[in-house]
């Protein structure tokens, strides 16, 4: 397979802007600085190296971006038996994977979770193996998206390790009451969006509630969430087996 031409690298759109990068990123740093100075003058000298330093800032997270969109496509050069360049190429040419690329880069630019670009870069690579894979690997690309370090530190009070390891390391409980969780891990009712973003992902579901026992006892007050007992799923299992395993491999 030869590598990308001239018209294809025209055709790869470029990737999301930086922080502080550009005429436009510098300009608001700038600004920022001649704005704070302005409104408290005796405060300009300092404020001089507030926007040194933002710019050093700026600078050091764009690298830390860039190495992080490098490991994802590399691992999906990798995974997909392709050059960089092409796995770029294969995924400009279909609207879909197009999608489904940019929609990797920006999770793993942005994401505090150190598996999680090879793991994005990993369904990138398989999708572009086999299109039959292309709504299976889009739907773990969205999963991986929306999960980080608060996430996966809920979805592990989910788990118990699988002694068997017949399906991988980890396998799941059986229903939690989400409170207690919440109280074993510091998080009060700070937990609800957590929980609420791995329901959404398909990671959690809802197993017996107290609603249910209230009924049965002739109260029929709803519960909050945060009374709710769920369980994991499946793909929750799943991606604590592949966080696992890309612990493994490192």
């Amino acid at each position: 397979m030869s590598h990308t031409n001239s018209s294809d690298e025209q055709a790869i759109p470029p990737l999301p802007k930086q922080v502080g990068t550009g005429p436009t990123g510098r300009g608001v740093v700038s600004a920022a600085g001649a704005l704070a100075s302005s409104v408290v003058p005796g405060i300009a000298v300092p404020v001089a190296g507030v926007t040194a330093a933002l710019q050093a800032f700026g600078a050091k997270l764009n690298e830390h971006q860039e190495a992080r969109i490098d490991e994802t496509i590399q691992e999906a050069s990798r995974a997909g038996g392709l050059t960089p360049e092409e796995v770029i190429s294969h995924c400009m040419d279909d609207e879909n994977r197009m999608l489904l690329f940019a929609e990797a880069v920006d999770a793993a630019r942005r994401t505090r979770l150190k598996s999680k670009p090879k793991l994005l870069g990993r369904s990138l690579g398989n999708l572009l193996t086999d299109d039959a894979l292309i709504d299976q690997e889009a739907i773990w690309i969205r999963i991986l998206s929306a999960v980080e370090p608060p996430h996966v530190r809920v979805l592990t009070e989910f788990m118990m390790p699988n002694v068997l390891r017949d399906g991988g390391v980890w396998m799941g409980r059986p229903s939690m009451v989400v409170s207690g969780i919440a109280y074993r891990l510091g998080l009060h009712e700070a937990i609800l969006p957590l929980i609420q973003d791995l329901h959404g992902s398909g990671l959690l579901m809802v197993g017996t509630t107290t609603h249910e026992l209230s009924l049965s006892e002739g109260n029929f007050e709803t519960p909050s969430g945060y009374d709710q007992e769920l369980k994991a799923t499946g793909l929750g299992v799943e991606l604590m087996n592949r966080l696992e395993e890309e612990r493994d491999e490192n």
